[in-house]
């Protein structure tokens, strides 16, 4: 997503006839239990983790490479110049744009292949009672796809034509290819490689085309740059059942949803025996939240296998699966949050059974998080948890002085500019989402408020009657 807030339509997704999201560093979602919170995250990680099928976009390049070549095989005339050395800006040039405009084609085959794995089939996602659905992705380039029951198709491409124009390649020595791009007043190079072959001329292509998609839609094949995390609620029943060894029969028929978590739980797990220790200010708040749940983490490796034991307060050791509701559910997102090489983190419900204090911490963890770099995209039922980020947007109109308040650092404020929330409810029949004000007091709590008045209410009539 890098500087890019991407803008994401749904017309009869789901439970959504028309609703439209701008995904900032932390994005949050809030409402009542069975509105469509967690569908809406779930399909804002499955865009941000599609990717194009490479067979049907290769194919399509190669069609329309053939007439500017004169061969049926691109890479052959483009590896000759290579070898010629000197700038061979001009034809690199060339093969991206044939890339870049077809590469909806592609984008369209895989978009289809990931909402089939995330939601089971397409007939799960349009909504009930209409024929079509469309998906919208705006950022640097725009994007519109169409979904009927069983089919993805493109309704509008318009690619970022800058793009091109950006990028530069030359040869030196010994066939060293470099390409390099233009963004924002400063070089970034993007490929530094000998280049012999045209299997390796095809890994100096792709970096530059992964770019293009990554920085013109940011939530359309990022992955390949940077890594995209999801954290079910269901992530402390996953845990308990699914990091047992099961029959192969009875996994096949978990949801993908849980089968992709136990992967990042495993990846975590060898992530975390690896940095043996994560540093810096998200280092300090991971250690922090593990001593408000009374444990610390030990990471172990056996027979190529790494597994996540929790050492607990009573000094008993457990394994992730045996540990307490609260560390099952906490332990992943702090690590998630708090490993580096996950730059987007969908959390459903971080706040699960946690105490408020350790919420309070999390909200610390999650600030942190995302002044490191990090998106974060969260659905919440929690009054306390956003009240604890509130404080630190309002830290953040003390930033000048922030090294002075006991306890806080820089780190931990939030600018308001960062931040898209949404109250997400019913309305005539449908779900909507309404776009909340984020200004420097935080975002509103307008919703968690009037809960706090029917109790208030509720109390005074009750003690009324005595």
């Amino acid at each position: 997503m890098l500087s890019l807030n991407p803008r994401v339509r749904l017309v009869n997704i789901g439970p959504f006839r028309d609703v439209e999201v701008e995904v900032k560093p932390l994005t949050v979602f809030i409402g009542r239990n069975s509105v469509g919170k967690s569908f809406l995250a779930q399909m804002l990680w499955a865009l941000d983790t599609t990717t194009p099928d490479p067979e049907v976009w290769v194919d399509e390049v190669f069609k329309k490479m053939e007439d500017e070549f004169k061969t049926s095989d691109p890479y052959e005339k483009l590896l000759e110049r290579v070898k010629r050395g000197g700038d061979v800006t001009g034809v690199f040039r060339k093969l991206l744009e044939a890339y870049i405009e077809t590469a909806h084609i592609g984008l369209a085959a895989g978009l289809r292949e990931r909402l089939e794995e995330v939601f089971e089939s397409l007939d799960n996602i349009v909504m009930e009672g209409a024929s079509e659905a469309r998906i919208r992705v705006e950022g640097r380039a725009l994007i519109e796809f169409k979904l009927t029951r069983d089919e993805v198709q493109v309704l509008e491409y318009k690619p970022d034509a800058g793009f091109v124009e950006r990028v530069y390649a030359r040869t030196l020595p010994l066939g060293r290819l470099v390409v390099e791009l233009l963004e924002d007043g400063r070089s970034v190079v993007l490929y530094d490689g000998v280049v012999s072959s045209t299997d390796e001329l095809y890994d100096a292509t792709l970096i530059p085309l992964l770019a293009y998609l990554h920085g013109s839609f940011g939530l359309l094949s990022s992955w390949f740059i940077r890594e995209s995390i999801f954290l079910p609620d269901s992530r402390a029943g996953v845990s308990r059942i699914l990091l047992r060894p099961l029959p192969r029969s009875m996994v096949k028929e978990v949801r993908s949803v849980d089968r992709e978590y136990i992967g990042f739980v495993r990846r975590l797990s060898r992530l975390a025996f690896k940095s043996e220790h994560v540093s810096g200010d998200v280092g300090e708040s991971l250690e922090e939240l593990l001593h408000e749940l009374g444990c610390k983490l030990e990471v172990t490796k056996r027979a190529g296998r790494y597994t996540l034991y929790l050492r607990m307060w009573s000094g008993k050791r457990l394994n992730i699966s045996e540990s307490p509701s609260g560390v099952r559910e906490a332990l992943t997102v702090a690590l998630a949050l708090a490993l580096p090489e996950y730059h987007v983190v969908f959390i459903e419900e971080p706040e699960a059974h946690l105490h408020p204090r350790a919420q309070r911490i999390l909200a610390r963890l999650i600030a942190r998080a995302v002044s490191s770099g990090k998106h974060v995209v969260i659905t919440t039922h929690s009054s306390y948890l956003l009240h604890a980020l509130n404080n630190l947007v309002a830290l953040h109109r003390r930033r000048g002085d922030i090294e002075k308040i006991k306890g806080f650092k820089a780190s931990d404020a939030i600018d308001p500019d960062s931040i898209a929330a949404y109250l997400v409810k019913i309305g005539d029949g449908v779900v909507v989402t309404e776009k909340l004000k984020v200004d420097e007091y935080g975002i509103p709590t307008d919703e968690f408020s009037k809960v706090a008045e029917e109790l208030l209410e509720e109390e005074a009539m009750i003690e009324g009657l005595g």
